[in-house]
């Protein structure tokens, strides 16, 4: 420990060299050792010091994972970005969901048991309007349609939303996935429903026009106070359970507790419990519970009025059950009769469906130990040098004896001067490498050295220096709590790389989006409220009135305005309810104008399918109206009485010479008119400009204009005829000119939903102060801190410093045995001495140079073979340059768009091939009207023959075709009108596969959603038993005798065993087609193999059969049943189009991005060498000491012998 004490008291670092000429005398000796330890004493503090800061330092690096697995992805950052391999995944993939239905649609009251036990006979029973076991069947079948619609409609919802593709570029947390897809359900649990409820509805209201055969709306009477006895149509009413008289002319929900009576007497036998009957079997199921079918006893008597030995069970009392016991059965339609949803969220699906292939994220750490003790082992070199050079001439001065003496006072220019000669001698003879005993030659060689020394230095430090100071690294930065201007400010700066995680990533749409709709003035004028209809409908009982005369249709034509109306209303409120309750799930902020780009493309997508959905329901079911011959009353049929064959036809009404057999669309304008007694005859009195009335309400009612409602002298001209005249007193307000154009017709209304104009609004602020997120993080590239650059510099300069001045040393030594003209074999000599040691000296020298050069071999090759990562920026790539470097640098390359929307349309194009036979000529007029031929069908088929009903059934097979190809097209115009978003440009791969996925979505989801409606047709169709005008399904049993005012008694038609009273599914073959209780039924189970056929369709040639040639290229085979054909919307194939070249021009990318792996540059490399150069020159130094005095000491010990 002495020894220690003694050693680092007269520890003198500054003692001159033996070699060299001074001497150290006390003073100075004293001096070095002040020297020495200041000295020391700097150097472990500025070493700590600097280690300490380094340590404090923070660097941020890039971490890059392939094929990372779902554990390795949760342990990442927040903001790690995983790249999808798939972007575009089908919800079904990775969640499964499941409905249970309400216990009815499972039970007996369901099935074909019950079905056949309630529907009997229709001949033997009485023909009370209120009887259950008359109705009963059809009401009852409606309750198995409603199970049925439920059903398939939560199964087709269902698969939509399974083929429905969920779109992701980046692998997104379980958390957000989770609050996605619950914000997805949530909206479909809500909206599957309204759907149903929408359509049944409107077809409701629709199909109260219509005579059904049960004559529960509307009944035929014989009136004989004519010359001929005719049959006179009126309508039912009913004495609600209010003791309200309901008339079903004007409305379709009327209705009156079912009872059971004596068919004799009328006695009344049986109320059943719940169960009300009323207009139409659908309407009337509706408004009825079923409080009685859960109480075995009340079933048990009920069945006992049918001639049926069948026992039924029950309903089962269930606590769990969403549903009352006295629920309406509307209330449970309304919820798509489902008593749960049942989900299923895999996560781990999604993520190997996703199967990210590369992992990115910035992550920021202190220095590590290697960079601090790099660092330090650099610095050691420079600041030894900097401290020996400058802490001996400190202390020397401080330590200078002051001179007393008076100087005298030099001039300035003397001065100058001075200092001028004495700079021109130490430039000229400063020797950094003066030994003691060198001759004038090798001074001048020496100071030559000292000058390249100081030149070589100089500037090889100027441009190591410079290269530090441009070198740039990648920062990491937060900022906590960000304002929205804050958040735009750094977005504007730095958009690629910031990212801002929400701490709510699921917020309502209403947070930040206001939306509200101006409908037409019409909706909200006197035209629509009760006073209105009632003075419209007012009719005199005695009064003659020509079929299209005003005052007999126009309360039913403006009770369809208040229909319409109403359903435009309640469908833009439930659609706006379920959109604005909408969650937006995001767990990072999106950039402002991504949000406004991809906001105001939803809500002009979803305002386009809001306002169109009515029209195309409406169309769809019109279409099938016409196709089935619904009667509309005396609009589109008029009843003929033979009185000789006693038979009663019903013939097609004519408007202008346009027979309602043959056009849906036959119409004449409404008039005011008088009857002439003289002439028997009517006398047009006026007419009411643009005012229809034609073979059906709906279309002729969408065919019409409000023109005259919007002239107050047209309205008053039309007073002075109406039955509640008001006269004078007329009040009623007539529509505003300058709202709305008068010549707009009710069907570009309806196109619209009622709807004038939509006002919306969108917040970014709103939605940001949503998102709340609590910091920001960003990456970005800026120069080294100043700090780690004068460190690079001080490490370079020690390292260059003692680096040149050793090779200068050897180069002038070589020098010096050049001119001394000294021999080869001298020379070699020479060199043999570097790798001989003769003494502790020459030993230490030599495993000194050896670690050196091993240590900067190791160091290099460990610099040389470290990765980084290189991130790399192409300004406006042109499209063969993005394509080169996407096939170089598939993973990590990013050019974001400068226009993130764009419309389809502008780079894709989509085109449906729909089935031949929508462009052959059985869909022509001239194939129909061959069919039809002169008309009198009854008179020439019978009804089981395909021939009584083809013309009818080919309208409809015309009518779906248009229907469909006007549904796909308008659709297709929506998509490629629409917005596609993407922030980033896709490779051709990635937009194929997403733009693929689209088109797949869109053919899933678009033919549903109307087989979805034209399924709902069917069966309210069928439930309510609506007459068909073709007399398909029911006739006319006319009696021997006729009485005045005595009911029509008709009867259902049989279709080999099956009845049209029991089902309006029957069907049977004709001719290789069916024929069956409605044309519709018929033609959706016929094939049209027969019509690839020439022989079978037309022998003569009139008519070309369709190309049997072209089937390899068809979807449908020959016997494909028109219903699947239908179901398809007759679409064979879709053919897309995608131009890249056009998508790139509008992506218009301003900058590429693009990171890779790469070894340090040989400048790097070269700088850390040289920064550690003279750090490992010391410690090296002292090991090699170390080790050389260990091992020197052991090999001369002297051993001791004993004497």
């Amino acid at each position: 420990m002495s020894f220690l004490k003694v050693y680092l008291l007269n520890l003198n670092l500054f003692e001159p060299d033996d070699d060299g000429d001074a001497q150290e005398d006390e003073y100075q000796h004293h001096s070095n050792i002040v020297a020495t330890r200041v000295y020391l004493l700097s150097l472990g503090v500025l070493l700590i010091s600097v280690a300490f800061i380094l340590w404090l330092n923070t660097e941020t690096i890039i971490v890059t994972l392939h094929h990372p697995t779902m554990i390795e992805f949760k342990s990442m950052p927040p903001d790690a970005q995983c790249s999808c391999s798939r972007i575009s995944i089908p919800y079904g993939e990775f969640i499964s969901l499941h409905s249970s239905f309400h216990q009815v649609c499972s039970s007996d009251f369901v099935s074909d048991r019950w079905m056949k036990a309630v529907s009997i006979d229709m001949a033997s029973l009485s023909y009370d309007p209120t009887d259950f076991r008359y109705v009963g069947g059809a009401q009852f079948q409606a309750l198995a349609g409603f199970c049925y619609l439920s059903k398939t409609s939560a199964i087709n919802s269902i698969t939509s939303l399974d083929m429905n593709t969920y779109i992701s570029t980046q692998v997104l947390s379980e958390s957000v996935i989770r609050s996605q897809i619950q914000s997805t359900l949530d909206q479909f649990r809500s909206t599957a429903p309204n759907s149903l409820k929408y359509r049944l509805d409107i077809i409701g209201q629709m199909n109260k026009q219509f005579i059904s055969g049960l004559q529960r709306n509307f009944y035929l009477q014989y009136r004989t106070d004519d010359v001929d006895p005719y049959i006179l149509i009126d309508s039912v009413s009913y004495e609600s359970i209010g003791e309200y008289v309901c008339d079903c002319f004007g409305f379709v929900d009327c209705y009156t507790s079912a009872n059971i009576y004596n068919n004799t007497s009328q006695i009344l036998l049986l109320k059943v419990p719940g169960i009300v009957t009323g207009c139409l079997p659908v309407n009337s199921m509706m408004y009825s519970t079923l409080e009685c079918f859960y109480n075995q006893t009340c079933v048990d008597i009920l069945a006992s009025y049918f001639p049926t030995n069948d026992t039924f069970n029950a309903l089962k009392l269930d606590e769990n059950s969403r549903f009352d016991v006295n629920s309406m059965v509307k209330s449970i339609v309304d919820s798509m009769m489902v008593e749960e949803w049942t989900i299923n969220v895999s996560y781990s699906k999604y993520y190997d469906e996703c199967a990210p292939n590369l992992c990115t994220y910035s992550q920021v750490k202190r220095r590590d130990m290697r960079f601090i003790l790099t660092k330090l082992l650099g610095l050691l070199g420079g600041l030894t040098l900097v401290l020996s050079f400058i802490i001996p001439s400190i202390i020397r001065f401080l330590r200078q004896p002051r001179n007393t003496l008076p100087t005298p006072k030099v001039p300035l220019h003397a001065r100058l001067n001075q200092y001028k000669t004495l700079l021109k001698k130490v430039v000229i003879e400063l020797n950094l490498f003066q030994q003691q005993s060198s001759n004038d030659r090798q001074v001048y060689y020496q100071r030559i050295a000292t000058r390249i020394y100081i030149c070589m230095l100089i500037s090889s430090l100027t441009v190591l220096a410079t290269y530090t100071l441009l070198s740039v690294s990648i920062y990491h930065e937060t900022e906590f709590k960000p304002t929205s201007s804050k958040y735009i400010e750094l977005e504007q700066k730095y958009p690629s790389s910031l990212s801002c995680q929400c701490s709510v990533i699921s917020i309502p749409y209403s947070t930040f989006i206001t939306m509200h709709p101006q409908f037409h003035q019409a909706c909200s004028s006197d035209l629509v409220t009760y006073e209105w209809l009632e003075y419209t409908f007012a009719i005199g009982d005695d009064s003659y009135y020509y079929l299209g005369d005003y005052r007999l249709y126009a309360g039913s034509q403006f009770q369809t305005l208040v229909v319409f109306c109403s359903q435009a209303e309640q469908v833009v409120t439930n659609a706006l309810d379920a959109f604005i309750q909408t969650q937006f799930v995001n767990s990072h902020v999106i950039s402002p104008q991504i949000f406004e780009s991809q906001f105001q493309s939803l809500i002009k997508n979803w305002q386009f399918t809001t306002t169109s959905q009515l029209l195309r329901i409406v169309k769809l079911i019109l279409a099938t109206t016409h196709g089935n011959g619904l009667t509309s009353g005396h609009l589109n049929i008029d009843f003929i009485l033979d009185p000789i064959t006693r038979k009663t036809k019903m013939m097609p009404q004519t408007y202008d010479n346009c027979s309602c057999a043959l056009k849906e669309s036959c119409r004449e304008t409404m008039s005011i008119s008088e009857y002439n007694f003289i002439t028997n005859d009517f006398n047009i009195i006026f007419d009411i400009p643009n005012f229809f009335v034609g073979c059906f309400l709906i279309d002729s009612f969408f065919a019409s204009t409000l023109e005259c409602f919007y002239n107050r002298s047209c309205m008053v001209e039309i007073d002075k005829y109406m039955y509640m005249s008001q006269e004078e007193s007329f009040h009623f307000t007539p529509l505003n000119p300058n709202l709305n154009s008068p010549n707009e017709t009710i069907e570009s209304l309806v196109n619209k939903l009622m709807v004038d104009y939509w006002v919306s609004n969108t917040s970014f602020t709103s939605y940001y102060e949503a998102c709340a997120p609590l910091t920001c993080t960003y990456d970005y590239e800026r120069r080294m801190d100043l700090f780690l650059v004068i460190t690079t510099i001080v490490s370079i300069f020690g390292g260059l410093s003692l680096g040149l001045k050793f090779l200068l040393l050897i180069i002038l030594q070589l020098i010096e045995y050049i001119m001394s003209g000294v021999s080869y074999a001298t020379l070699m000599s020479f060199i043999k001495t570097f790798f001989i040691c003769r003494d502790e000296r020459q030993t230490t020298r030599h495993l000194h140079f050896v670690l050196i050069v091993i240590t900067l071999s190791i160091v290099y090759l460990i610099s040389t073979f470290t990765h980084r990562l290189v991130n790399i920026q192409v300004q406006k790539p042109s499209l063969s340059t993005y394509e080169d470097l996407a096939k170089r640098f598939p993973s990590s390359l990013q050019c974001p768009c400068s226009d993130v929307s764009m419309e389809y349309e502008s780079f894709l194009t989509i085109e449906p091939r729909f089935h031949q036979v929508c462009s052959s000529d059985f869909v022509s007029d001239r194939w129909i009207v061959y069919l039809y031929g002169e008309g009198d069908l009854i008179e020439r088929f019978s009804p089981t023959d395909f021939r009584y009903s083809a013309s009818a059934q080919f309208q409809l097979l015309a009518s779906l075709c248009r229907f469909s190809q006007g549904a796909i097209n308008d659709t297709l115009m929506q998509l490629v009108t629409s917005d596609f978003m993407n922030a980033n440009l896709l490779s051709v791969q990635s937009l194929n596969e997403r733009i693929q996925s689209t088109i797949d979505e869109f053919k899933a989801t678009i033919p549903s959603s109307y087989v979805s409606t034209l399924t709902i047709v069917r069966e309210t169709t069928g439930s309510n038993m609506l007459l068909s005008s073709l007399i398909t399904n029911w006739v006319i049993d006319t009696p021997t005798t006729i009485v005045h005012e005595s009911k029509v008694h008709m009867k259902p038609l049989m279709y080999g065993e099956c009845s049209c009273g029991v089902s309006s599914k029957c069907v049977q073959p004709s001719r290789n087609m069916h024929v069956g209780c409605y044309a519709l039924e018929a033609l959706l189970q016929s094939t049209l193999h027969c019509f690839y056929d020439q022989n079978c369709t037309d022998p003569t040639n009139n008519f070309q059969a369709m190309n049997v040639s072209s089937l390899g290229l068809n979807h449908f085979s020959v016997n494909a049943t028109i219903e699947s054909i239908v179901n398809q919307l007759m679409v064979e194939e879709y053919s897309s189009t995608i131009f890249y070249e056009k998508y790139f021009d509008q992506c218009k990318p301003s900058s590429c991005i693009y990171s890779y792996n790469d070894r340090s540059s040989v400048i790097d490399g070269i700088t850390y060498l040289i920064g550690l150069y003279g750090g490992l020159m010391i410690v090296c130094r002292a090991v090699a000491v170390t080790i050389v005095r260990l091992l020197w000491h052991r090999t001369t010990k002297v051993t001791p012998i004993a004497i």
